[in-house]
């Protein structure tokens, strides 16, 4: 994985280009943190791209949904258990 920062995007787009180019994917960092995950597609692919990138995006909030439910359950569960 090449990171870049956000900075990177202005002063030199061409090196962030040459490696999107050569590796399919480049990280942005905002504050050094990840903020964009750029992806190397082509018009022959772009719908499947997206909606491939669209349904792991759903699959995270799933699973990130599921856990908190789970932590909720069981501090209630916690609860009754005191009473």
């Amino acid at each position: 994985m090449n990171f870049y920062t956000a900075r990177d995007l202005r002063t030199i787009p061409k090196n962030i280009w040459n490696t999107l180019s050569s590796d399919g994917e480049v990280i942005i960092t905002n504050n050094g943190k990840p903020t964009a995950l750029m992806l190397n597609i082509s018009e022959t692919n772009f719908n499947e791209v997206v909606n491939a990138v669209r349904q792991a995006k759903a699959m995270i909030h799933l699973t990130v949904c599921a856990q908190k439910l789970r932590k909720m359950d069981l501090c209630l569960m916690k609860k009754s258990m005191r009473k």
